[in-house]
């Protein structure tokens, strides 16, 4: 499960049982809480956090105050995804959803991996199998479904609408309808995460130690950060408006790349926490990155 989100909520990153929460560029902690157990899934949409705990609790936080909004607890939680509206938790029976207004459960097992579309409409699933299945919420019925090799999916990602990346061991496929097509591989390394948008230029994705943007539909490399004594949890690009990419990293901490510029910058700690110091060894393409930013 993810330990690491971001949207416009903020930028937060989880940390033993700590939720750490940053405004959407890593200017300045906006707050932090000890929960009761260790988190193992965070999100950020919308104007909500969400945190998922061991124990299978789940709790919908205010992204600017960390005030409570609601709470729920699931049993055997093995994945979380967030939405504006609320989340998806995969548990070993199923999919619940799960707002403000209720939970609603879906008798899908087996899902390694799972994100909502870019307007929150569909759910990507990734299965242990390497099923790839885009379910419709309105309906519960499933829009397109895909089998990509390598084993189980270990992330999903709307590129598009009716364009989805999928991973699975150390290769990153594009599932379009029932079609599956290769996009790019890090031999002997395992691909966490990927990302898309909202630029339809660029995608990023991690890899045990690396995260690498690139240029779509080139592949060319933007930028990439190879971490020595941290590992990247996550990646993902700012809205409209905001060309940053953004890291979040064991430990508690965060990078975002400036992709206009290539200048990198880190998180401050939150008041009463240690300032952590790592090392990143950065690679940066300025002629690829002003193409995908055009």
């Amino acid at each position: 499960m993810g330990l690491f989100a971001y949207s416009q909520a903020g930028f937060v990153v989880a940390h033993e049982n700590e939720v750490r929460v940053w405004d959407a560029k890593i200017d300045g902690p906006r707050w932090w809480r000890p929960l009761n157990a260790r988190i193992v899934g965070v999100g950020s949409a919308g104007a909500l956090i969400s945190t998922l705990e061991e124990s299978g609790m789940l709790v919908l936080w205010d992204g600017a105050t960390g005030a409570y909004v609601a709470g729920s607890e699931f049993r055997g939680p093995t994945g979380l995804a967030a939405s504006g509206s609320g989340c998806a938790v995969a548990t070993r029976e199923g999919v619940e959803l799960f707002g403000p207004s209720g939970r609603t459960a879906l008798p899908i097992p087996g899902v390694s991996a799972l994100r909502f579309s870019n307007d929150g409409a569909s759910l990507g699933l990734g299965f242990q199998d390497g099923r790839v299945s885009i379910l419709e919420l309105a309906s519960g019925r499933p829009l397109r479904e895909a089998q990509i090799p390598g084993g189980a999916v270990t992330a999903v990602a709307e590129r598009v609408p009716g364009e989805w990346f999928a991973s699975a061991g150390s290769a990153l496929h594009l599932v379009t309808g029932a079609d599956v097509t290769r996009v790019t591989g890090l031999g002997g390394k395992t691909i966490t995460d990927v990302w898309s948008g909202p630029r339809a230029t660029m995608f990023a994705l991690v890899a045990d130690q690396i995260t690498v943007a690139l240029e779509w539909p080139s592949r060319d490399t933007i930028c990439s950060q190879t971490y020595v004594d941290k590992t990247p949890l996550g990646v993902a690009f700012g809205p409209p408006g905001d060309d940053g990419f953004y890291v979040g990293l064991t430990g508690g901490d965060g990078n975002r790349r400036e992709l206009r510029t290539g200048d990198l910058y880190r998180t401050d700690p939150h008041p009463g926490h240690v300032r952590n110091r790592w090392m990143v060894m950065p690679g940066f393409e300025a002629e690829v990155a002003a193409r995908a930013l055009s």
